[in-house]
């Protein structure tokens, strides 16, 4: 069985990523290594929320990585080509 590669916080900044949610309900915009909290517009650095994150999803809104559980690590998702 393959296991997944894991996403460090520098891979998402320079990834395709486009949003990210962390675990307490928080939606965040990606933009390259600053992140930008859809409700408030607060502005943080993907470092500083990497640990919260629990999903992360490109600019098909398709999830490329996640986490079910805070102290896990963040692994990127596999999608089936149909």
């Amino acid at each position: 069985m393959k296991t997944a590669k894991r996403l460090a916080f520098y891979e998402i900044a320079a990834a395709r990523a486009q949003s990210a949610k962390t675990f307490d309900g928080k939606v965040y915009k990606l933009q390259g290594a600053v992140a930008v909290e859809h409700e408030t517009g607060s502005i943080k650095r993907v470092a500083d929320i990497y640990y919260d994150i629990r999903s992360v999803r490109d600019h098909n809104q398709r999830i490329m990585a996640k986490r079910r559980h805070k102290e896990e690590e963040l692994k990127e998702v596999s999608h089936k080509s149909s």
